[in-house]
């Protein structure tokens, strides 16, 4: 079996081409600086890289921005992981020999 890597600029490109499929971009130097959940909907305040603030209504937002998530400070909410000062990758591998019936840790880990 070969080996295929797909590095994250290339899985950029991608996502972004279905998203683009919907009539949906991605901004980037975009910061969300408020948020409110009224229930049915949230209201965010948005600071873009130029400095314009843009104020916008949405059914929902994601917080997808990591363990010092703006998105979970704002509600409140806390962090009950934790975080590791190691580099990882994680990717989908098929290995002869391993059992499909359960999860596979391989330890121990290497760096690259």
């Amino acid at each position: 079996m070969a080996t295929r890597t797909l590095g994250q600029d290339n899985l950029d490109k991608i996502l972004r081409a279905e998203l683009e499929k919907y009539g949906l971009t991605v901004e980037l130097g975009v910061e969300l600086r408020t948020l409110e959940d009224r229930g049915d909907q949230v209201n965010v305040s948005l600071q873009k890289a130029d400095g314009e603030v843009e104020d916008a209504t949405y059914a929902y937002v994601i917080g997808a921005d990591g363990a010092k998530s703006t998105v979970r400070k704002q509600l409140g909410l806390s962090f009950m992981g934790e975080t590791v000062g190691q580099k990882t990758i994680v990717g989908d591998v098929i290995i002869d020999g391993l059992n499909d019936d359960v999860s596979n840790i391989i330890e121990p880990f290497s760096t690259i």
